[in-house]
This record gives C-alpha cells, sequence and structure tokens, in this order.
C-alpha cells in the first residue's frame, strides 16, 4: 500500500531526482534468457526504500500530494482525521451501485449479478447499495437495461436515505444534475407522491429522461432554471414536504476519482462556490411547506461549504423573522409567465398552478426550521467519493 501511494504522488516526481538520479533503476536483463540479473530486485526494492523515507520526511502536503492551501483547510477542519483522509484520497475509487427499490431489494440484485459472473457485496450504512469488485462494463448488462441499478456512489446514496421521503409526499430536488438523486429519491416514495427536479443546465437535466423510463418513474416533472432567481419559483412556494440542495460545490470529495481537480482548484473558486450556496439555499427554503424538511448536501471537504454555510444560513433565517423568509413583494402563490421546457417543463409547470390554487395558510413558507443533525461521510480504503450532508427540521415544540 505504501508503494501505492507512492506512485500515486505527484511528490515522487521530486523524490527521484533528489535520490539517486532522475530515473528509475533499470532491470539488468541476461541478453541471452532475458531474465533479470541478480541484484536488480535487491536495487529495485533499495530506491523504494529511499523514496519512501525521503517521503516521510516531507510536509503532509507533499506527503498526500495537495496544494498547500487545501491541506491547511483540511487540517483545520478533520483535525486528527485529515492525514489518513488525505492518504485515502490517493487510493482509486470503488465502484458502487445503487438497487433500484422498484425492481426489488439490493439482496435480489446480488443474486441476479452473482448469476451473470459478477461479484458485489453489501455496504454498511447503505441498504441499496453493493459494492462491485473489478471494472465490469455495467452498461452492457440486461440487468441495467431493465432498470434493476444504476452506477451511484455509496454516499451520495447515503445523502438520499438522510432526505427519507414518504410516499405520497412532494419532494423538490433542487440541483438535479442528471437526476440520480432524483431517481434514487422516487424509489424510495415507491413512485407514489410528486417529485419536481430543478438544474440550471439543460443537457444534464436532458439525460434524466431515458433513466426514468429505463427505472419505471413516472412521478418526476423537470424544469430547468434561469438560476436561483428565476419568476416561476414563486409558484412553488410552500408546496414541498422535502427539499434536497444537494449544491454545486468544489467537488473536493471527488479527489480520489478526478485528482486533477486539486490541481485546478484555487481559493477564489471555493469562494465563488460558497456564494452560489448561499443563493441557491435562500430560493429552496421557500418551497418548503409548514413541517417540510430541507437537506443540505455537497461532495465537498471544506468547512467554508458546509459548516460555515450551516452556521450562515441559521444566522439568515434568525434573521427573517421567525422563519418567513419570502422576500419583499413576492407573494405566496404568485402568477408569473412561464416559459415552457418541452412537456416535462409545461408539466412542472401544470404543477406549480395546483399548487397555485391552494390556501394561503397551507402554503405559507418554512418557518422555525432548525439544524437537526449534519455529518461527514468519510470513505474507507475500499471505498468511494466523501460527501456531507446535513438536516434542517421544524423546531420542536414543548
Amino acid at each position: 500500500r505504501l508503494l501505492a501511494l507512492i506512485q500515486l504522488s505527484e511528490a515522487c516526481r521530486v523524490a527521484r531526482e533528489r535520490v539517486g538520479g532522475s530515473e528509475a533503476v533499470p532491470a539488468s536483463r541476461d541478453q541471452a534468457t532475458g531474465r533479470e540479473e541478480p541484484g536488480t530486485q535487491d536495487a529495485q526494492a533499495a530506491q523504494a526504500a529511499r523514496y519512501a523515507q525521503w517521503l516521510s520526511e516531507q510536509p503532509p502536503a507533499v506527503r498526500y500530494s495537495l496544494p498547500d492551501w487545501i491541506w491547511v483547510a483540511w487540517a483545520q477542519t478533520h483535525g486528527a482525521q485529515a492525514e489518513a483522509l488525505a492518504a485515502v484520497m490517493l487510493l482509486p475509487a470503488s465502484i458502487d451501485i445503487r438497487c433500484n427499490l422498484l425492481k426489488g431489494k439490493a439482496s435480489e440484485l446480488r443474486a441476479r449479478l452473482a448469476e451473470a459472473g459478477l461479484s458485489a457485496e453489501p455496504v454498511a450504512e447503505v441498504p441499496t447499495a453493493l459494492r462491485l469488485q473489478g471494472r465490469p462494463a455495467l452498461a452492457r448488462l440486461p440487468l441495467f437495461e431493465a432498470g434493476w441499478f444504476e452506477l451511484q456512489d455509496a454516499g451520495s446514496q447515503a445523502i438520499v436515505d438522510t432526505c427519507a421521503p414518504r410516499r405520497g409526499e412532494r419532494v423538490v430536488d433542487f440541483c438535479a444534475g442528471a437526476g440520480g438523486k432524483t431517481l434514487g429519491l422516487a424509489a424510495r416514495m415507491r413512485n407514489q407522491g410528486q417529485m419536481l427536479a430543478f438544474d440550471n443546465d439543460e443537457a444534464r437535466l436532458s439525460r434524466l429522461e431515458p433513466r426514468l423510463k429505463r427505472a419505471g418513474v413516472s412521478i418526476v416533472n423537470r424544469l430547468r432554471l434561469d438560476g436561483s432567481e428565476d419568476a416561476r419559483l414563486a409558484r412553488y412556494q410552500g408546496w414541498a414536504d422535502r427539499v434536497l440542495v444537494d449544491a454545486p460545490c468544489t467537488g473536493s470529495g471527488t479527489f480520489r476519482r478526478h485528482p486533477d481537480l486539486k490541481w485546478r482548484l484555487r481559493p477564489a473558486d471555493l469562494q465563488a462556490q460558497q456564494a452560489a450556496q448561499r443563493e441557491i439555499l435562500q430560493a429552496a427554503v421557500r418551497l418548503l411547506r409548514p413541517g417540510g424538511r430541507l437537506v443540505y448536501a455537497t461532495c465537498s471537504l471544506f468547512a467554508a461549504e458546509n459548516e460555515q454555510q450551516l452556521a450562515w444560513f441559521g444566522q439568515w433565517l434568525a434573521e427573517q423573522g421567525g422563519g418567513d423568509v419570502r422576500r419583499g413583494g413576492v407573494g405566496v402563490g404568485a402568477q408569473t409567465a412561464a416559459a415552457g421546457q418541452g412537456h416535462a417543463g409545461q408539466a412542472a409547470d401544470a404543477a406549480g398552478d395546483a399548487a397555485a390554487g391552494e390556501p394561503a395558510r397551507e402554503r405559507a413558507n418554512a418557518s422555525g426550521l432548525q439544524l437537526e443533525s449534519s455529518r461527514y461521510w468519510l470513505p474507507g480504503a475500499e471505498a468511494g467519493d466523501a460527501f456531507f450532508m446535513s438536516v434542517w427540521a421544524p423546531v420542536s415544540k414543548g
């Protein structure tokens, strides 16, 4: 494992220049037999030991191939866990799938995969997740074509479980993207209720439609938003039992899948994401009915996108005067002109029209929200990505 870390670390490039030249020790081979001559493996092992010794003497940012500013931020946020977390982020990520509960249980899917010659193991804490061995061509499997599963990290599935939607509820996936969590939420609801999937990227959102058909989901309507200030959002104020904000973020929890990302990120990117996340939270919370719940999640390991956002959001809610989070001039159920987004956009607008006709007393904005729970999902050596998830729920009375 240590040698794997060394190979993956950018620091090894520097190490080669500092110990015994810039090239690895070539393997001496007998020209007649092609076999390595005695002592070659010993020389390579000695060089590897020198690399390891040099690496162990370097600062953590070098040891774990991180920009200095990222290491400092992680160390401040994760304390004693930071080094182990950084080491894990150098390892290959797992291949996880989510069982479609509309087709059957994960145990049944596991048995069917075994019949197809694939080995999969359950993931602790996530009943729908299976972790595959190897790198099979999943999209070619008949089980995939039949809608039995989707490729989805176990941590991402844990966010769906945190939302805990119930049958018959109204649920909004505010930053749906291509709809991975939308599908998981609909399956948890047993395809009973109403769901809205919002995103500002039409290309991403369009990929949801074939996935819905394959999964057998019929309760989801899609709507592309023109940002968090889109006037059509007024139609859905006080409409939802649950709102998921899987916020756009730096993606720092996905470094093991996207190692180049850490070298492209800048502190200014973090600040920009933080500002966008706050705008989204302000827009999303207005969609909750009284008694509704909001889940805020990221795939980030930065406190600036997680704990600091929770502190800011709690303060912002308090400043709204008891939780009335409407902006001046935007009334509950306000009628606005809606530009249809094809069939899906028209369906979402129809849902908004129905919501607009409900009594204002029933559709008042969420009030009295408090932070109920928050946690990091930190992967182990054999796992996948890292996530943060939190739940905002009504203040308990009594």
